[in-house]
């Protein structure tokens, strides 16, 4: 576990609870397409744990924080430099 994750857990938690309905919030939508997307290459490499295609695909970059277009791109990138 990376403690530095959690030290805001309690922040987190905040924003998320003082939500109301109505208020910005990101496309439902992307979650299929994202998925999707990330299903597609780690089918390429079904020995992978999802854990590792994520963290070999995003490098040094911190997932936390990273959108999931983002996150997306960099799996998509790391299949087609090493793709079978």
């Amino acid at each position: 576990m990376i403690p530095w994750i959690f030290a805001d857990l309690d922040t987190i938690i905040d924003c998320y609870s003082d939500m109301k309905q109505g208020d910005a919030m990101r496309d439902p939508n992307r979650i299929t397409k994202t998925l999707q997307e990330i299903q597609k290459v780690w089918e390429q490499f079904p020995d992978l744990r999802l854990g590792q295609l994520l963290l070999n695909a995003t490098d040094d970059v911190i997932l936390y924080y990273l959108e999931d277009n983002e996150l997306v791109q960099n799996v998509q990138t790391f299949y087609e430099k090493i793709k079978p």
